[in-house]
């Protein structure tokens, strides 16, 4: 018997994942063959997408980085700016951006994604790689510029966690009018994943060994059994200062 451990190594973070896979059973764990519910399998699709968005961010954005909520001002159309409006004005921008990056001599990396509310409420939620704040204000001329610089920690689960709520939110009051949950710049790297079989190992043990120079994140660790029965072991790593 055997189990598998996938590390994603994702800038100051690594990511963690035991598992048996369908074709794998684990001692003492009887694999349960059913067919996972419309409702299961969206909510392991949204967990799939936070855990991209999250290896992502975790990647390419650090502390010098800045979180950034675009909003409208209420004669520029807040609760009523349609889809394409707001697309359009996405795009204006970034175009806008783009040039005030290169005129800085800076890269722009970015992660979006919008939010409409059911009761109306317009906004875009962006990670950008650092610069002048002003810089972005002057570039959003349709309301107000919100912004913070992101932790030290280099682990914004809670970012993308946010970010897909809100493009859950905005696809239950437009439906497939929303497009993609989240967007992101071409230039961002791919996290390096690693896959490990460990053999001889009828099922993984739940303790976590922590290598020197990390701390476990102890609100990330899950123990689960997965769409089709197959017990997992997940938790993220955190490099210390």
């Amino acid at each position: 018997m055997a189990y598998i451990e996938r590390r994603v190594y994702a800038g100051k973070t690594v990511e963690v994942k035991r598992y048996h896979t369908r074709n794998q059973k684990s001692k003492g764990q009887p694999r349960i063959r059913k067919e996972p519910t419309t409702e299961e399998r969206k909510e392991a699709n949204l967990r799939q997408c936070e855990e991209k968005l999250r290896q992502k961010l975790n990647e390419n954005f650090s502390e010098n980085d800045l979180l950034v909520t675009l909003s409208y001002r209420k004669e520029n159309g807040n609760k009523t700016r349609t889809v394409e409006q707001m697309r359009e004005d996405k795009r204006l921008f970034l175009r806008k951006l783009r040039k005030c990056y290169r005129d800085a001599g800076k890269e722009l990396k970015f992660a979006y994604v919008p939010e409409i509310g059911p009761l109306g409420s317009r906004h875009h939620h962006i990670v950008l790689s650092g610069i002048d704040p002003k810089i972005i204000k002057d570039c959003w001329p349709f309301g107000f510029v919100d912004f913070k610089y992101l932790e030290k920690s280099g682990n914004y689960k809670k970012i993308a966690s946010y970010f897909i709520k809100y493009s859950e939110k905005t696809f239950r009051t437009v439906g497939r009018l929303a497009g993609q949950r989240y967007s992101c710049s071409r230039n961002l790297r791919e996290p390096k994943v690693k896959k490990t079989v460990v053999s001889k190992a009828d099922t993984f043990a739940k303790n976590v060994r922590v290598p020197k120079g990390y701390y476990l994140d102890s609100e990330s660790e899950r123990f689960g059994v997965d769409l089709y029965g197959n017990a997992f072991h997940s938790y993220i790593l955190v490099r210390l200062e």
